[in-house]
């Protein structure tokens, strides 16, 4: 995507009118979400904060096309979500978005380069044209030439990398990380942001990020607030430059075979 294009020119890549998410449980009706209206433009990396219960990961699932809302609108590169089959959303999330979670959930059995061929393979792309996107991801996210590796033989940095080389392998339109530092200590936490950050300025992906640390809101460029299942908040987050100090490390963080196989 061209960077240089003016904020308003981009398309609107969500957009969401008066979603509400409602729970039973036992005789009580939890209202998870309470009319959230949302827009997210091609390009942008946001993030939504919230304490917890505040209804964030909720609003992740509807975005991912992992739940329906009770009520409201779901328009995702212009479609109407809301009433499409399971499997309609399924090949939703395999070709338009990417999925970067707290926990790796990398196959233990499956070296790295099968486990991120595993979104290649359920979209069927024939395994003769996965090496070179699977190496292509790696290689974007600084693992080059690990693909022989197995998930315990890295770190946990590492592997959260290859958590997003997975996401990025079929060239979503978004990628939504859940919590996506929780597991990690401040370097190797810094170390992602500051990776997901250069994706998005790079190949113009959106990325939504959802958090409970005010610290990842210095790696955004908005930032929206959620409490009790509404938004209260949504403001453009400021920067005093774009230089790697201001921008990737705002908060002067330290620097820094017998299985089966998908490729």
């Amino acid at each position: 995507m061209d960077r240089t294009v003016h904020e308003e020119q981009k398309l609107n890549l969500i957009e969401m009118k008066g979603i509400r998410r409602d729970y039973s449980c036992g005789s009580n009706l939890i209202n998870a979400l309470k009319g959230i209206d949302l827009t997210i433009a091609q390009g942008e990396f946001v993030a939504i904060m919230g304490p917890s219960g505040s209804g964030k990961s909720t609003l992740l699932n509807i975005m991912g096309c992992l739940d329906s809302p009770t009520a409201g609108t779901y328009h995702l590169k212009g479609k109407n979500i809301s009433n499409l089959s399971r499997k309609e959303k399924a090949l939703i999330r395999n070709k338009a978005i990417g999925f970067v979670f707290q926990a790796y959930n990398l196959l233990p059995e499956l070296n790295i380069a099968s486990n991120v061929a595993l979104p290649l393979k359920y979209g069927g792309v024939p395994k003769s044209k996965r090496q070179a996107l699977v190496n292509e991801a790696l290689a974007s996210v600084g693992l080059e030439g690990m693909g022989y590796r197995y998930p315990d033989q890295l770190s946990g940095g590492q592997q959260q990398r290859v958590a997003i080389a997975r996401a990025l392998v079929n060239k979503p339109d978004i990628i939504l990380a859940d919590e996506p530092t929780g597991n990690l200590d401040s370097v190797s936490g810094q170390s992602i942001m500051e990776e997901l950050r250069r994706l998005n300025l790079a190949t113009g992906t959106t990325i939504v990020v959802i958090t409970h640390d005010s610290r990842i809101a210095g790696y955004a460029d908005r930032l929206v607030r959620l409490a009790d299942g509404r938004i209260n908040d949504d403001m453009r987050v400021k920067k005093a430059s774009q230089t790697k100090s201001t921008l990737i490390n705002p908060f002067g963080w330290p620097e820094e075979g017998e299985n089966e196989e998908i490729l």
